[in-house]
């Protein structure tokens, strides 16, 4: 009776814990990383609007002066259409470049051009119209993993944590109905 009394206990905890985990992973990207992907979404449309307003009109040789002026390594890269950045392994973007993409479509005024693509070192290209000419664009530094892989790392060890508390914590509280059997 003990041992399907243990393993009842320690399944309950497992469920409780797992539940609270699944819950707490919603909430932070529901509360977290959406708001903030909105915000950046935001700050990129305002950002590439003005650019567009600035080429709106210009030659395609002060175009590409004006973005010259603009590609600086620790911001803003551009590329012209006709120089794309080469492919990156991935053929799907991930969760938070599909939140990010989505809304910055919502944002940008001119989206029938709105294109994406990665490079080898991580990073999300955009391939967008800017003053009536496509341009490829990245406003994102390379990045070693996603954000969704490293909520889903801690939540993968804090629940071995509470598993482990969980288990020390069931045993002990066992122990008396073991000596009174």
């Amino acid at each position: 009776m003990t041992h399907s009394l243990l393993r009842r206990n320690i399944g309950l905890l497992v469920g409780v814990v797992l539940t609270g985990q699944i819950l707490a992973g919603l909430m932070v990207v529901a509360l977290v990383l959406r708001p903030q992907t909105v915000r950046v979404a935001d700050i990129t449309a305002r950002m590439l609007n003005a650019i567009s307003v600035e080429m709106d009109g210009r030659t395609p040789e002060e175009q590409a002066r004006l973005a010259a002026l603009i590609d600086s390594p620790r911001s803003i890269h551009m590329r012209p259409d006709n120089d794309p950045p080469s492919a990156g392994g991935r053929s799907f973007p991930n969760f938070m470049e599909r939140m990010f993409m989505n809304a910055l479509a919502t944002k940008l005024a001119s989206v029938e051009d709105l294109h994406w693509r990665t490079d080898p070192e991580g990073r999300l290209w955009m391939r967008v119209r800017l003053g009536g000419t496509p341009w490829w664009v990245n406003m994102t530094p390379p990045r070693p993993g996603s954000a969704i892989v490293s909520l889903m790392l801690a939540s993968i060890i804090a629940f071995i944590v509470a598993l482990g508390g969980g288990v020390v914590l069931q045993r002990r509280l066992d122990r008396p109905l073991r000596r009174s059997s």
